[in-house]
C-alpha cells in the first residue's frame, strides 16, 4: 500500500494526485509517474511506489522522478486520435470501403 506520492501539483488538480494514489491502493500499480502540462505549464509532476520489488539480494528500488519506463500499445490510442482529427477536418470519412482508400489492401479493386 502507498500512503504518500512525491512531486508536485497545482491545488486545481488534486483529483489528478488523488486518483493516482488510487491505483495504487486499489487497482495494484506498483510504480509509476504522471506529468500533465498545459499551455507550457506543469500542473501536475507527481511519481510513487517501486520500480522494482525486493528480491533476493536486490533491495525494492523506490519510483523516481527519474526513473524511465517502457511504453507499450501506445500507437493504437494515438493512430485513433489522429484518424479522429482527419475526420473532424473532412478529411477522411466513415462511409467509403477500405478498398477506395487503400487501394494495396484489395489489389482487385
Amino acid at each position: 500500500m502507498v500512503n504518500a506520492i512525491a512531486g508536485t501539483y497545482d491545488p486545481a488538480f488534486s483529483a489528478v494526485a488523488d486518483a493516482f494514489l488510487e491505483n495504487f491502493n486499489s487497482r495494484g500499480e506498483l510504480g509509476g509517474s504522471c506529468c500533465v502540462v498545459i499551455d507550457g505549464k506543469t500542473v501536475v509532476d507527481i511519481w510513487g511506489g517501486v520500480k522494482q520489488r525486493a528480491h533476493e539480494q536486490q533491495p525494492e528500488q523506490p519510483w523516481d522522478e527519474n526513473t524511465i519506463a517502457g511504453f507499450y500499445s501506445v500507437g493504437k490510442p494515438l493512430a485513433a486520435l489522429c484518424l479522429l482529427q482527419l475526420i473532424d477536418q473532412g478529411l477522411v470519412g466513415l462511409d467509403p470501403p477500405p478498398c477506395q482508400l487503400l487501394a494495396s489492401v484489395c489489389p482487385s479493386g
